[in-house]
């Protein structure tokens, strides 16, 4: 799926179910892909994670 297929799918749903989305692939995921998350969610005037 490229980038315009993707927001495409995403564009029906509400915050609350992307939010929902967001966790359901955050809480199971290795320390990898959880430091990708919290580094997008993380203010822009706040360093990202370095490890």
């Amino acid at each position: 799926m490229n980038r315009d297929e993707f927001y495409a799918a995403m564009a029906p749903y509400d915050d609350a179910h992307l939010r929902k989305i967001v966790w359901t692939v955050y809480w199971p995921g290795n320390a990898q892909l959880r430091e990708r998350i919290e580094n997008e969610l993380r203010p822009p005037d706040q360093p990202k994670a370095i490890r």
